[in-house]
């Protein structure tokens, strides 16, 4: 009888830690295990005790790359709790700020941490090598995501211009016009990206899912609130 155990550990390219378990036996694979873990940090524990007008900037330290969701739904807990009804125009601000987080996020997952397994290459460097021009789109559509964090929350990481009710500073007419006018330019580059991803070879894995979301105050999909 012969029998492999395989252990890899760490994945460098998922959040927290990864690592995949392989047990094959006489051939036949009996275990295959992908494990990611997520260390608590217990944030609800020190935030006892601190002023209510922290909590939004506290726990956007939960993620570098996703802040954003953690700021509106601490804050829209502490406006529940205190009965603040939030004007549509402070939700549409939130919105577009939270649009701007899923365009940086969402390509720095499809085109930098994901793209590279569909070419069996090891990471978005050697992807850029045989790639570059799609590294750089990626790139660019990446930094247009962080343009619109930067103008909206004070800077593209941890944003320090929301605020329980609202916002410390509210973004100008002028700046607001200039994200959309470059909305026009940055989604002709998303295009040109989706239609690379079309090429790449994608394993038929079918999944029996139900799927299933709430709804917000407008009755819209819930980005920031359901």
């Amino acid at each position: 009888m012969s029998k492999i155990d395989l252990k890899i550990k760490p994945l460098t390219r998922v959040e927290g830690e990864g690592g995949v378990e392989l047990i094959i036996t006489n051939g036949k694979i009996e275990k295959l295990e992908l494990n990611i873990f997520e260390a608590p940090r217990f944030f609800e524990a020190f935030l006892i005790g601190r002023k209510y007008s922290e909590v939004p900037d506290l726990v956007a330290r939960i993620c570098g790359i996703c802040p954003i969701p953690y700021i509106y739904s601490s804050s829209r807990a502490i406006e529940k709790i205190f009965e603040i009804e939030i004007p549509k125009e402070i939700r549409e601000l939130r919105k577009i700020m939270l649009f701007g987080e899923w365009i940086s996020s969402h390509t720095l997952h499809a085109f930098l941490l994901h793209a590279p397994d569909f070419l069996r290459l090891n990471d978005a460097i050697e992807l850029a090598k045989i790639e570059p021009e799609t590294i750089r789109k990626a790139m660019r559509l990446k930094a247009f995501g962080n343009y619109i964090i930067e103008k909206l929350g004070g800077r593209p990481v941890h944003p320090i211009s929301c605020r329980i009710g609202g916002f410390y500073r509210v973004i100008r007419k002028t700046e607001l016009k200039d994200i959309k006018d470059k909305c026009r330019e940055y989604q002709e580059i998303a295009k040109e990206l989706l239609k690379w991803t079309f090429k790449l070879k994608i394993p038929e894995v079918k999944c029996d899912y139900e799927y299933l979301s709430l709804k917000d105050q407008d009755n819209e999909y819930p980005t920031i609130g359901g």
